[in-house]
């Protein structure tokens, strides 16, 4: 068991929105555990003016905030690995899609982002169903392609082994009646509860402040997923120590 490698995923952090309490917390437990993995399970950014369909207050939004906070982040962090979600790849859609001078101003935001994962030697993958961060023979990371209340029962019943997902922002598991082993972690996320975007809709009473860390193997599907969430005293309890 000499070859368990430790790993921690921190989800949906959304750029600004960020949750700065979760991202202190999620430091000093790195400072501590040691991951030999620090995955960012995709949505590092918001980019509201970049979404299809944007309304006048979204479009208001800061995107040079919104990328120089995401940024930092993948530098804190430490990232070695990003898997994107929806809202990661709206520069790249908005630049291939758009004219003018938003498809340039979108052409550099996709720069800046390339040269800084390139340069903190972060791998990324793209926002696919045939695209996951593998961690071992036996673990998985993706962002998220299912909404709803079973959205850990379909992530299960697609992928094979342990799959750690997001974009739902609430914590849910499901393991699926088969064979072989199918079990999905639905984690939470780093984006603070009541951003804008979440201010008028009932689902945000759903949504849990939290992230993944565990081990896993190198060369055999074994591995072992841990939970961490904010308790409702603000507490965490992290590989069996208090955090605040």
């Amino acid at each position: 068991m000499n070859d368990m490698k430790r790993f921690i995923v921190l989800p949906d952090l959304h750029g600004e929105c960020a949750d700065q309490e979760a991202v202190r917390v999620a430091l000093d437990f790195i400072a501590d555990f040691e991951p030999h993995e620090r995955v960012i399970g995709g949505d590092l950014f918001d980019f509201a003016p970049f979404r299809k369909g944007a309304d006048e207050s979204e479009k208001r939004a800061s995107i040079a905030a919104d990328l120089e906070a995401g940024l930092d982040l993948l530098r804190r962090f430490q990232a070695t690995q990003w898997t994107f979600g929806n809202h990661d790849i709206r520069p790249w859609r908005m630049r291939d899609e758009s004219s003018g001078a938003m498809r340039d101003y979108a052409d550099i935001v996709c720069k800046q982002i390339e040269d800084a994962t390139r340069r903190a030697g972060c791998k990324t993958y793209g926002y696919r169903i045939d695209q996951r961060c593998q961690l071992g023979p036996g673990l998985s990371v993706i962002h998220g392609f299912a909404h709803g209340m079973y959205t850990a029962r379909a992530t299960a019943d697609a992928y094979p082994g342990g799959t750690i997902a997001g974009h739902v922002h609430s914590i849910q598991y499901h393991r699926a009646a088969s064979f072989d082993i199918r079990e999905c972690w639905l984690i939470g996320c780093m984006r603070h509860p009541f951003a804008p975007f979440n201010q008028t809709r009932l689902a945000t009473f759903r949504h849990s402040i939290g992230f993944a860390y565990g081990w896993y193997s190198e060369t055999s599907p074994n591995y072992t997923v841990h939970q961490a969430q904010r308790m409702a005293n603000g507490a965490w309890i992290l590989n069996g120590k208090e955090y605040r």
